[in-house]
């Protein structure tokens, strides 16, 4: 039997999240409604508001839905609470209801562990309207939509694939830099790519220098900035300070070439380190090529990426933009399973990501590595275990599974305690003056396998 709730006289279905525990559930006014002896109830809708371009109204962003898990979970464990009923309660307002049917839905996936469709079904017992499909940045009515499900699809699909744990989100960080006075960017794949506005050297702009985002840049590993609308800056501001710069300009509002893909691609593969691309807003060229990439590498669909990088980078992906990628999706998914084989041997093998986007033990661990940072080899150490003297740029912070085999003394000098061996892709020493250390050769070998000829 489904649960219901008496609302002046009139029943209302409760969708069963957690048996006797979380429910949710669409009222026909905008009254709030008061907690009970058995129900507490609250609503998110004048809380976590979406801040539209134009027609477009959602999904919420992924600060939003991280607010959202976080509040549900304290609200189940709150004592006062006790064996209440929790219940998150929407009204018949189709933007508002989708935009909770898409948190609370993402809340089963992330916390409760239902895949998509475990996590929509409860949603069904409302019998009431179809939910609103959201759509793209336009101005009034426009036939590129996605549906809740394709949301949904899109961010179970980042949990599989390791873009993202909430469990070690930096909502601070995300939030911070989201802001056009802090640099409009949001990361979209860990330590591979991070969509921003388009800088510019005009004086009196809104946007920032592109002198801004080099600290930051140099912080995350970026070591390529693609820009894809017309030039506001010199590349040298970039290039000057070691990040490689690149030009694939096209029509704001339009679709690549499929020589400016094949070009995107070729840059995109071979980088270093991580990528940051622009367009004038950040939003369609620079969404576009992205989701190209998620389906290339990750066999998203076109509407699961286009979702997770609306949920990223709300605006993302503009007009025909969509219909592009849903049109290329075939050949995409057959390109990226021909590079699989070609690299790994294997066209099943899509990547996983230890650590997610803003990810705060990945800062912890000093996994980003700063190319600009590289040490310089010097002579062998002729020990028993064989070792080798490095000089650093900065004062070495080795990373903590690295750190605890060293003696560390008042003037940064360092000694290996013991031969271990770490993945090169995962560990760097990073940090602002000439210091030496001591780190046993093959220790060295594998964080840095360019300086060996």
């Amino acid at each position: 039997m489904e649960p219901t709730y008496t609302l002046n006289g009139e029943i209302v279905h409760l969708c069963e999240y957690i048996k006797g525990r979380f429910y949710f559930t669409t009222i026909p006014s905008r009254r709030e409604l008061k907690s009970t002896v058995n129900f507490h109830f609250f609503s998110i809708d004048n809380e976590l508001v979406y801040h539209n371009y134009y027609s477009d109204f959602g999904p919420l962003n992924l600060g939003m839905l991280y607010r959202y898990c976080v509040k549900v979970n304290t609200k189940l464990k709150c004592f006062s609470n006790g064996k209440k009923k929790v219940v998150h309660y929407t009204t018949t307002n189709p933007e508002k209801r989708a935009n909770a049917a898409f948190l609370v839905s993402c809340y089963a996936m992330i916390n409760l562990n239902m895949v998509p469709r475990e996590a929509y079904k409860p949603l069904l017992s409302e019998k009431g309207p179809a939910f609103r499909p959201f759509q793209d940045a336009s101005i009034g009515y426009s036939p590129y939509q996605i549906r809740l499900m394709d949301v949904l699809d899109g961010v179970y699909r980042a949990l599989q694939h390791g873009f993202f744990s909430f469990d070690d989100f930096d909502l601070e960080e995300y939030e911070y830099y989201e802001s056009i006075e802090h640099g409009d960017l949001n990361w979209i794949v860990p330590n591979k790519f991070l969509a921003f506005c388009g800088p510019t050297s005009e004086l009196n702009s809104i946007y920032r220098k592109p002198e801004s985002y080099l600290k930051y840049f140099k912080q995350n590993n970026v070591t390529t900035v693609i820009r894809l609308n017309k030039k506001a800056y010199d590349a040298s501001s970039f290039t000057s300070a070691g990040i490689d710069h690149y030009d694939l300009y096209f029509l704001d509002g339009g679709v690549p070439s499929n020589s400016i893909l094949a070009q995107f691609f070729d840059i995109s593969e071979t980088a270093k380190g991580a990528i940051a691309v622009h367009c004038k807003a950040g939003l369609g060229r620079t969404g576009s090529l992205i989701a190209a990439y998620l389906m290339k590498h990750y066999r998203m669909t076109a509407q699961e990426a286009i979702a997770w990088l609306r949920v990223c980078r709300p605006g993302s992906v503009i007009g025909r933009q969509q219909t592009w990628l849903e049109h290329m999706e075939c050949w995409l998914w057959k390109s990226g399973e021909n590079y699989r084989i070609n690299h790994h041997g294997d066209g099943d093998k899509i990547p996983h990501h230890t650590y997610g986007i803003y990810s705060r033990q990945a800062k912890e661990d000093n996994i980003r590595i700063v190319n600009t940072y590289v040490p310089k080899l010097l002579s062998p150490v002729k020990t028993t275990i064989p070792k080798i003297t490095v000089e650093m740029e900065q004062p070495p912070t080795l990373p903590r599974t690295l750190r605890k085999h060293c003696d560390v003394a008042d003037d940064m000098k360092m000694k290996v305690l013991s031969n271990i061996k770490y993945p090169a892709s995962n560990h760097q020493i990073t940090g602002s003056t000439v210091s030496k250390c001591v780190i046993a050769e093959d220790v060295w070998e594998e964080l840095f396998p360019d300086t060996f000829s």
